[in-house]
């Protein structure tokens, strides 16, 4: 049988229940790297037989993830209030038709 099963200790569980990857993103968003300090990560790397050094790796990933998406959003407001400002005689139209045809 390749499916493995939904019924574990007569309950029904979570299909990504064994899924360490998940798991981890999961916490990250619920708690942020707090989840992963001390006893919760030791604990974390036995139940889900995991390396510590692994974990880590993809929680700095998703620190990084996080990052690169507080850039993105902070650099289209800043662009956004630009483009607000920006007055009709400020825009070069033959470039801008240029670029954006």
């Amino acid at each position: 049988m390749s499916a493995s099963p939904t019924i574990l200790n007569g309950r029904e569980r979570e299909v990504d229940d064994f899924q360490p990857r998940k798991r981890i993103k999961h916490l990250f968003q619920s708690e942020r790297a707090a989840a992963f300090k001390g006893e919760k990560l030791q604990e974390f790397c036995n139940k889900y037989i995991i390396e510590v050094s692994i974990l880590n790796r993809y929680v700095e990933h998703l620190q990084t993830l996080e990052l690169n998406k507080e850039k993105r959003i902070t650099k289209r407001n800043e662009n956004m209030c630009t483009e607000i400002t920006k007055n009709y005689k400020d825009i070069n139209m033959i470039s801008y038709y240029e670029t954006n045809r």
